[in-house]
């Protein structure tokens, strides 16, 4: 009924979906985007310090019914806690459908100390009408940088998506959400699941007869020439790429494992000091890490 007391009126379709997040073969719940930003895929390989670009997909509804009783949904939540993972605050982005949205207007974004990542998406006005049609599709983009963590092998991280809802009967109902929201489940949980996996090699320096030679120093670039250093720390009896903010060593060998390198990818290693009796190597040698 619509009367001055109660003036919007919420109209029900009865035959409403409730919101669900696509499989992983049409791009549905968290994944990793290849370099032409639209593929989608559960895995990837990267070096520490590279960034890799997120998306999460699910289609959203404006109302929910379950056990026969429909509710209409206020807001939605994505949240996402990295492993050997650092989300860049500054790269989510949420388009609704062909929209881009506000940040800040339509959605907020937090981050707690631990990194975790909270996108919250208004799904309602302030007179408690609808904002979009429904169903409609929903991408949440971000980006995450790798750590050190991920210097043993792999980082595998979980994203979740829930809802709040109320009674569109009640008016008073949007003032006491859902604790906690209900979550939207894929029908796969790895559909929600991806994992990004770091790589190693180990350099042995030795004469023509195949002893090992101690004393040389090398640099580790990713150019045959020119090129950008890719700076490695010590860690433990082995190295590792180096973070942004740290500074880079020369790696000694003798024989050692530098960890943190990405699958399928050419290194060059530089001689900056030959062992004691030996000349300097002229040129890059080159590294295939598989």
């Amino acid at each position: 009924t619509v009367d001055s007391t109660t003036p919007n009126a919420t109209v029900i379709d009865k035959n409403t979906t409730n919101p669900t997040i696509p499989d992983s073969n049409n791009g549905g719940g968290k994944k990793i985007l290849a370099a032409d930003g639209k593929t989608a895929t559960s895995k990837t390989t990267a070096k520490i310090g590279d960034t890799v670009p997120f998306q999460f997909k699910f289609n959203a509804t404006n109302f929910v019914t379950a056990n026969g009783v429909t509710k209409q949904i206020k807001s939605y939540t994505i949240a996402d806690t990295p492993t050997a993972l650092t989300i860049n605050q500054d790269s989510v982005a949420v388009k609704v459908g062909t929209q881009t949205l506000v940040k800040g207007t339509d959605y907020t974004v937090a981050f707690d100390n631990t990194g975790k990542m909270t996108v919250v998406l208004k799904w309602i006005k302030d007179d408690k009408s609808t904002i979009y049609n429904s169903p409609i599709e929903v991408n949440v983009t971000y980006s995450a940088v790798v750590t050190k963590e991920a210097k043993e092998g792999q980082a595998t991280n979980t994203a979740t998506l829930g809802y709040n809802s109320f009674d569109p009967t009640n008016p008073t109902d949007p003032n006491h959400p859902d604790t906690p929201d209900t979550p939207v489940d894929p029908k796969n949980p790895e559909d929600n699941k991806t994992t990004v996996t770091t790589h190693r090699f180990t350099l042995k320096k030795t004469n023509d007869a195949g002893e090992t030679l101690t004393g040389a120093e090398f640099k580790l670039y990713d150019a045959l020439s020119g090129g950008a250093e890719i700076k490695v720390v010590k860690d433990g009896d082995a190295y590792r790429v180096a973070e942004a903010n740290e500074t880079g060593v020369v790696i000694e060998a003798g024989e050692v494992v530098i960890k943190g390198l990405k699958h399928s990818t050419t290194y060059y290693l530089e001689e900056m000091k030959a062992p004691n009796g030996y000349n300097i190597l002229t040129e890059r040698q080159s590294i295939e890490v598989k």
